[in-house]
């Protein structure tokens, strides 16, 4: 099967499964352990001492009988991100855990643990908390603490570099995304009163208004057609998610005109001079008009190969390819199958005759196990 074929067998599963997602902030990334195995230090003495595991028997020297997170501003609710445990022998892959467990908390800067040695072992997870954040002001929002084009930056919970950095390079992204190309968010964080006060500061820099939409390739009367389906438009904001969906766009139309071989090139965005203004340049290149040849059906059926042909499968032979048709019968069948108790994969597959401008469709069901 050629990869034409390929990519339309994924648009049609695609679009037949009806799958959505939404982006968001992702999840904070959990520091890695550091200086986890057990070292023979003290702790010094001036650090307060959180007690998370103690026992009053008496047990053996190699065994734990004591375990401590030491170090400044330490909250009592760490002691349940460690399970080593007492009464048992020193466990380094425990201990690896609770330190993980120990940075995922993400008040935490550093940790190293090490034990004391005596009558009675204790181990001791020193810590260095991340300096509370005193002051957040945002430069070049609005009182809301909003930036234009609704993106909004909240106070962080932790003066930690790296969530602050991921932040703000998300809101860059999102008012570039909304049509400030030169948009900046960047930020500065510096001690006071025993904490950090962080600044952050937006540049969102003109809003580029779409001046022009041009297409390369199709004819005068199928560009205002593909424009018409488009949302980006003259006069409004440059917005890059709905252009990202308006190739999609244009790429599934071609596909449901029977014209499989559609290809649409990433867009060349060109700037005016300040970048209030842009002109859109769309390349497609569609290919000539592909009918159906033949197709069959194989796999787990639950009835004659004819039932399939006559009541679930609209495309016959000699009929324009459409995705959207042929994405349409897959869900009949699937919902023929279910409505027996049969749970299916519908999973089609074409070959593409370039030189007849011809495809077979090839529809194989598998029940799931």
């Amino acid at each position: 099967m050629s990869t034409r074929a390929g990519l339309v067998l994924a648009v049609i599963v695609a679009l037949s499964t009806s799958a959505c997602g939404s982006a968001g902030q992702g999840a904070r990334a959990t520091t890695p352990a550091k200086d986890a195995s057990p070292k023979n230090e003290p702790p010094r003495a001036q650090d307060p001492v959180l007690v998370c595991a103690d026992t009053r028997e008496s047990v053996p020297a190699d065994q734990i009988a004591r375990i401590e997170i030491q170090g400044a501003r330490v909250p009592p609710e760490l002691c349940a991100r460690v399970k080593h445990g007492i009464g048992r022998s020193l466990d380094e892959q425990r201990v690896d855990d609770d330190v993980r467990a120990l940075y995922a908390d993400g008040r935490i800067e550093d940790i190293i643990v090490h034990r004391e040695e005596g009558p009675r072992t204790v181990l001791v997870y020193a810590v260095r908390m991340r300096p509370p954040l005193v002051s957040f002001e945002i430069q070049g929002a609005d009182p809301s603490g909003a930036l234009p084009a609704g993106v909004v930056l909240e106070r962080p919970e932790v003066a930690d570099p790296g969530i602050i950095h991921t932040m703000t390079s998300d809101a860059t992204r999102q008012l570039q995304d909304a049509g400030y190309p030169h948009a900046k968010v960047d930020f500065e964080m510096t001690p006071r009163d025993g904490g950090v006060a962080l600044v952050i500061r937006a540049t969102p820099g003109p809003r580029a208004i779409v001046r022009a939409v041009r297409f390369e390739g199709p004819s005068s009367d199928r560009a205002r057609e593909l424009s018409a389906a488009m949302r980006t438009t003259v006069g409004n904001p440059l917005d890059r998610p709905t252009l990202e969906r308006d190739v999609l766009v244009i790429q599934a139309d071609g596909y449901d005109k029977g014209r499989i071989t559609t290809t649409v090139a990433a867009p060349e965005i060109i700037e005016s001079e300040g970048g209030a203004a842009v002109e859109i340049v769309l390349r497609v290149t569609e290919g000539p008009i592909f009918r159906i040849r033949k197709v069959t059906f194989e796999g787990d059926l639950i009835g004659p190969v004819k039932t399939y042909e006559r009541d679930f499968w609209t495309l016959k032979p000699g009929a324009i390819f459409s995705r959207t048709i042929a994405a349409a019968d897959i869900e009949r069948i699937r919902a023929f199958h279910e409505a027996r108790g049969s749970v299916v994969d519908v999973n089609p597959s074409v070959e593409l005759d370039a030189a007849r401008e011809t495809v077979d469709v090839k529809v194989r069901i598998e029940q799931r196990r």
